[in-house]
Order: structure tokens, then C-alpha cells, then sequence
């Protein structure tokens, strides 16, 4: 009986903590997402883009976005899935069943590589060659503008190429 009041208390202790940690790191994601669009804007400004640059990066980002959303939503993906899990469930490792597999799927991502890769190709014709050069240079030294660049980390948003925020 002595022991209860002090149980409560640890108990109690643990339960805000863990609340505590748990609004920290919110807090902690809102800064992130508060702070994508500055970051996705000086992507874009050492290639100083005129409009139907802009508007051609905005069409590649959307046609990048939509292939692997569609990768994403693929109903062969669990199908795969699936047979990986029940080939690891199998008495005897099939090392022929798993390359097949791994074939498949190294098959796949080669596809949307070069589905992707041809979009950007087609964004980076529309550059001038000295665009064409800062694009490479900012490649080479930082892997994030890339990212940056054509995978913009506000996700759920759009935004504008002028730096405008729009849903």
C-alpha cells in the first residue's frame, strides 16, 4: 500500500515525458515543412530560370512526382512482396526463385530511371549552357539541391516557382 503512491508517481513521470518528447518533435517536423520552400527557392535561383523555364521545371517535378506516385500505387508491388515473404518461408532457399524476383524488380526500377532521367533531360535541353554549367557544378557539390530541385520536401503543397505558396 505504501509503494502504490510511488508507482503512480514514476508512472506519472514517464507519461510526461513522453508527452514532452512527443510535442518536441512536432514542433520539430513544423520547422522542417515551415522552412521547404525557402530552401526549394534557393534551389531554383543560381539557375536564374526565365518563365518557361519555370514553367518547364514545374511540368518535370509534376511528371516526376506522378511516376512514383504511380510506383507507389502499383498492385504488383504486394503481389511481389508477398512472393518474397512466403520464398522466405520456404523450407529450402531457392536462390533461383529469389533472383527471379530480384530480376523483376531490378527491371522495374531500371524502367523508371529512365522514365525519369528523360524527363529531366528534357527540362535541362531548355537550359542555356551556362544554366546547363550550374546545374552540373551545384549536382557535383550537393547532393540535397538535386533533391531540392526536383523533389521538393513540402509534401501535400505546391509551390510556386515565385515563391508563393499554393494548395
Amino acid at each position: 500500500k505504501r509503494s502504490l503512491p510511488w508507482i503512480l508517481l514514476v508512472v506519472s513521470l514517464f507519461v510526461n515525458a513522453g508527452f514532452l518528447y512527443g510535442a518536441w518533435r512536432a514542433q520539430q517536423r513544423v520547422e522542417v515543412v515551415v522552412q521547404a520552400p525557402d530552401e526549394e527557392v534557393q534551389a531554383i535561383e543560381p539557375l536564374a530560370l526565365n518563365a518557361e523555364q519555370r514553367e518547364a521545371l514545374e511540368q518535370t517535378r509534376a511528371a516526376l512526382q506522378e511516376r512514383r506516385q504511380l510506383d507507389r500505387e502499383e498492385a504488383k508491388r504486394e503481389e511481389r512482396q508477398r512472393r518474397v515473404l512466403l520464398a522466405l518461408l520456404e523450407p529450402e532457399y531457392d536462390r533461383a526463385a529469389f533472383r527471379a524476383i530480384l530480376e523483376e524488380e531490378s527491371d522495374r526500377r531500371l524502367e523508371r530511371w529512365l522514365d525519369m532521367s528523360e524527363e529531366v533531360h528534357r527540362f535541362l535541353q531548355q537550359l542555356d549552357p551556362s544554366q546547363q554549367q550550374t546545374f552540373l557544378e551545384l549536382s557535383e557539390s550537393d547532393q540535397g539541391w538535386l533533391r531540392a530541385l526536383f523533389f521538393p520536401a513540402s509534401f501535400g503543397q505546391a509551390i510556386d516557382l515565385s515563391g508563393k505558396t499554393r494548395i
